[in-house]
Order: C-alpha cells, then sequence, then structure tokens
C-alpha cells in the first residue's frame, strides 16, 4: 500500500500540535456537521506524510505514526472554539523545514497539478480549512523550493530530488 500525502492549514493550533506531536480534529461541527476537511483525518495512515502550513508558509513536514483514532480534545486546545471535544487524533513526528517555504513562492506550480479537494483556493492561498489532499508531485515542488534539509522519509526515494 503507498503511502499518501496531506496538508494541513493551521492557525493557533500549529505550535500546540507540534509541541504535542499530533494532528486534532473535532468530528462535527457545533451544529452537528462533519466536515470534509476534518473527515479526511479518518483516511490518514501511519507513513502518510503530512505538509504542515500556518500564516502562509510552510513551516514543517509530518509523518504519521499512527493511524487516526476517537480522542477527547487535547487540554492544550481548550481555548479554541469548538464545541465538540469529540475528535480524530493522528500521532506525528514532526521535521521543521528552515527556512520555511512561502505559498506564494510555490503556488502557480502547485495549482497546475489540480489537486482534487486540494490546500490552495482559486487565488492560490491556502483554504480556510484543515486537512487538504496533496500529493507526490506536489511535495517534489516543495522539495524543489527549499534549500534547507529535507526528511530522508519525505524525498523521493528517499533522496534530494
Amino acid at each position: 500500500m503507498s503511502r499518501k500525502v496531506w496538508w494541513v492549514n493551521q492557525g493557533a493550533t500549529y505550535g500546540m500540535s507540534r509541541v504535542g506531536g499530533y494532528l486534532w480534529a473535532p468530528v462535527k461541527s457545533s451544529r452537528g456537521v462533519e466536515r470534509t476537511y476534518w473527515k479526511t483525518m479518518a483516511e490518514v495512515r501511519r507513513g502518510d506524510v503530512i505538509v504542515h502550513c500556518s500564516k502562509g508558509r510552510v513551516l514543517a513536514l509530518s509523518r504519521a505514526t499512527s493511524g487516526p483514532h476517537l480522542s477527547e480534545r487535547p487540554v492544550a486546545f481548550q481555548s479554541e472554539a469548538w464545541t465538540d471535544d469529540a475528535g480524530r487524533r493522528i500521532e506525528v513526528e514532526y521535521f521543521i523545514l528552515n527556512p520555511a517555504i512561502k505559498v506564494d513562492a510555490v503556488a502557480s506550480e502547485i495549482m497546475k497539478l489540480d489537486i482534487h479537494q486540494g490546500p490552495l483556493n482559486k487565488n492560490g492561498k491556502s483554504k480556510q480549512s484543515y486537512l487538504h489532499r496533496f500529493s507526490e508531485q506536489g511535495l517534489r515542488i516543495l522539495q524543489k523550493a527549499t534549500s534547507g534539509q529535507w526528511p530522508t522519509w519525505a524525498g523521493n526515494n528517499g533522496t534530494r530530488v
């Protein structure tokens, strides 16, 4: 089974998630709706790669070290506006990108991939939603855009492109 690549747009939760080594999203909204970008959490599998974006920059990559499991909202997330405490959690190991990659610098190439339920809106900006589908081709675009270290587990067969 091949791995999948995901893109997570995070605001205030990025730092908390990175320190804790996980991703977490509610199962349903306060109105009882299961949002597509939260439901994708159920599709992540151990070994999948996640691109972490916050404030217009790709800050890190992570590798899922577990599949999704039902979990109460993390204590660190108690100040967030979600009203549902039931959610999905995925354990991940982070690799911080230094320097971070500006989304604007790679948006046009990523948009050419035309990824179904992808992370960017029609203007090439990060969508205001959580976990999106991404691709190996998109990951290679990011890899080419960085001058910093790249984790072997995220590369093209473990090598730099």
